[in-house]
């Protein structure tokens, strides 16, 4: 199969990402909303425990990319910091200060660090590009002088965070609904075993090959 159909994936798992959207008598019902506030969470689940309402585990899933997507076929050709920059921007910059490429693991360790100081990226820094593998995660930092729209100029701070993918994602074929019941479904067992005070937040990273 045609090389296109890689994809790297990272699955979100947490518990503090869950709202709680109504109470039914015998069992807690909970909505998926990435942006909950989990003190609110708290909340409701203490209340469930008073009124004695059972409650469900909730699981908040999401699969794709670590960060905002990047084809590698850009990261070969690019040659400067213009891609990088909010659009509104680009006739705004006044100079740049600095231009780091970071490299880190799964767990937002930097690994790698280069430095420049120009819009253009230096040799060491295209040679770092070029070289990204699939799935690799970087930040584009971008920190430079800026005029706004009344002719003042700043210093501004831009950290675009990119994860290497290829040309074409794989797509599960049902869609990611049918896709994030599926877990769910089959993680009903492990999930009643779970104790709720002890859960916390994961992340999963797996690569699905060629031949998928």
């Amino acid at each position: 199969m045609k090389k296109s159909f890689l994809i790297i994936g990272a699955i979100v798992l947490s518990s503090g990402l869950m709202a709680i959207s109504y109470f039914q008598k015998n069992e807690l019902v909970e909505s998926e909303s990435p942006t909950a506030d989990s003190a609110v969470v708290k909340l409701q689940f203490n209340l469930a425990n008073q009124l004695g309402i059972k409650k469900r585990i909730a699981f908040f899933f999401e699969m794709g990319p670590r960060f905002r997507s990047y084809k590698k076929q850009d990261a070969m050709k690019a040659k400067d910091i213009s891609e990088f920059l909010p659009e509104e921007q680009h006739g705004q910059l006044v100079d740049i200060r600095s231009v780091r490429l970071r490299l880190f693991d799964e767990v937002k360790r930097y690994t790698t660090e280069v430095r420049g100081t120009t819009y253009q990226f230096n040799q060491e820094q295209l040679k770092l590009l070029q070289q990204m593998d699939y799935s690799t995660n970087f930040v584009v930092d971008i920190l430079g002088s800026f005029k706004n729209a009344n002719g003042q100029v700043a210093i501004d701070h831009h950290t675009p965070h990119l994860t290497i993918v290829p040309e074409v994602q794989a797509e599960y074929l049902d869609g990611m609904g049918v896709f994030y019941q599926y877990l769910r479904e089959n993680a009903k067992k492990e999930m009643k075993a779970v104790d709720e005070d002890l859960l916390g937040s994961g992340v999963l990273y797996f690569t699905i090959s060629k031949e998928g």
